[in-house]
Order: C-alpha cells, then structure tokens, then sequence
C-alpha cells in the first residue's frame, strides 16, 4: 500500500502535472495518440528519486508510460495506483525471458493488477542452448546472443513466441515483439526479423517497432510499416545520429528532431497501422540530462506539424 507521505505528495504532483498538460492536448502528438515516455529513457534519475522524476514526467505532458512490471521496489498493483494518481495511463510491459519461461501465469496474474493489454517482449531468448558458464551476468548474456545466434535462434523463438502469445490471448492480452538492431543480421537471403513475421501467428504476436534500432541496422521503419500495417500496434519514438549500420546493439542517440529520422514520413506510415501507443524513448549518453532530453522530445512532437 502507498503511505499517507506518498499519497500526499502523488496527489500534489498530479494536480500540478495534470494542469500543465491541459494545454490543446488533443493535437499533441502526430498520432492523435497520448504521448507517451518509455521510463528507460530516464532510469538514472528515477534512481535518484523515484517520486520526483515521475512528477516531472507527467508536468511536462506525458500521458501513459511503458516500464516492466516492477518499478523502484513498487509491485505492479502500486505502480498502477501511483501512475493513475499523476494521470500516466499504463497499459504496456516489458517482460523478460524469465518471466516467459519460468513464471508466465504469475506474469499474467500481474499484468491483470496492472490493468494492461500488452506484454511485450523485449529481447530473444537462448532457448536452444544454455548460455556459456562464464556468461553469469546479463551483459555476458546479451553480448552472448549478439556474437552467436543463428538463424535456428531465431526460428526457436518465434514458435516459442506463439506458444507464448496464444496462453496470453486467452488471458484477454495480448503479447508484442519488440526489436534492437540484431535482428537484422543477414544469414543469407533470411535475417532474425523477417522469420519472426513470417514464422509467428499474426492474432498471437504483435510487435512494438523501435523506429531508432531498425534505422540503426540500416533497415526504413516506414517500409516495413507499409508492408506490414496489421502486425505494428506499438512505436519506440526514438533518433539517432548518422552511423554506419551496425546489428551489434551500436548506437548514437539523439533528441527527436536533431537525429536522422525523417519523422513526418514515417508517422505518415504509421497512420496506416493499427498503432494503438507510441512511447518516447532515448539512448544515452544524453545531450544534459535525460529529463531535458524527454523535455525537448515532447516540445518536438507536440510542434510538430506533418502536411
């Protein structure tokens, strides 16, 4: 339960939050949709003060956020209560491998307290093979899967993610994909990404396109939302600096507008997907800080004016 402090100083926040996002809201964002703020963008300083970044979240205009289901040491029934108190609707998860595999009816049971509709995925899985004994933290993990996964990886999880998205359909949500950059690693014609869509159910995996990876993997997110507008239901707003392509997690973040996406084309093909939340996201290092980067990426999008 939230305590008497918190719940005074929730309830302050989202007076003040919820009067300073009132302003011509309706045409914030490109999408006719809430603007919304992936909280990994600022994780340091929700370390530094949970309550606080939260509030200044919601002042500055965001309306729903993205973040796993645990928060801060807050269970998904308390971050649903403080989300609602400052007006940040809630309805996307990040889950990982082991609350996939080892405990995905508790996953569920939480997701239900949390009143989500989507749980998405947000890294594949090394469901063919044990990961080396020496790789014993999460970084040897993903530098693991980045270095060695084959195209049988990927074939692996994406009927692992059918499995996985029909028991969470018939739990009334539904599971999503959300892609890096080594998806895109070439073996072949094939690459990890193109067997996902072709090898996955449609009805049982969605997936959340993280515009700034598949850019930085050299791929057009306006393409594959073209080709494929019924599979899209969730952005990554996300930009980045001009690099060379790269599938090995590399990337130069950048506030919306100063990277190198070309926005208005591809919220133009967005319009055309089912897109039901688009969620602001940024790679550090940050240009200052990361709330004066979320600060000047809502600015960007609520101006942002497509023809």
């Amino acid at each position: 339960m939230i305590g008497l402090r918190r719940r005074k100083f929730i309830t302050g926040g989202a007076a003040m939050a919820l009067g300073a996002g009132t302003m011509s809201f309706a045409r914030a964002d490109p999408l006719g949709l809430p603007i919304g703020l992936q909280l990994y963008t600022v994780q340091d300083a929700i370390q530094r003060d949970f309550d606080g970044t939260l509030r200044k979240v919601a002042a500055i205009g965001y309306r729903a956020v993205e973040t796993g289901l645990a928060l801060g040491g807050r269970s998904a029934r308390d971050l649903r209560m403080i989300f609602e108190s400052l007006g940040l609707d809630w309805k996307s998860a990040h889950i990982n491998g082991a609350e996939l595999q080892g405990g995905l009816q508790e996953t569920i049971d939480q997701a239900h307290e949390a009143g989500l509709n989507f749980l998405v995925c947000a890294f594949p899985l090394a469901l063919r093979r044990s990961a080396p004994a020496t790789l014993n933290n999460a970084a040897g993990y993903v530098m693991d899967i980045v270095r060695n996964f084959t195209l049988d990886d990927w074939k692996a999880n994406a009927d692992f993610f059918n499995r996985v998205g029909e028991q969470i359909k018939k739990a009334g949500l539904q599971f999503a994909y959300h892609n890096h950059n080594l998806e895109f690693r070439k073996f072949g014609d094939a690459t990890g990404y193109d067997t996902l869509l072709a090898r996955t159910d449609p009805a049982l995996v969605k997936l959340e396109l993280d515009c700034g990876w598949m850019v930085s993997a050299g791929r057009d997110p306006a393409d594959y939302l073209t080709r494929y507008s019924d599979r899209y239901v969730m952005l990554h707003v996300k930009d980045l600096k001009q690099a060379p392509p790269n599938t090995e997690l590399k990337m130069k973040g950048a506030d919306l507008g100063t990277g190198i996406i070309d926005w208005p084309r591809l919220f133009a093909a967005a319009g055309k997907a089912k897109i039901a939340a688009a969620y602001v996201e940024q790679e550090p290092p940050y240009p200052q800080s990361s709330l004066q980067s979320v600060q000047a990426d809502f600015d960007y999008l609520h101006n942002l004016k497509l023809s």
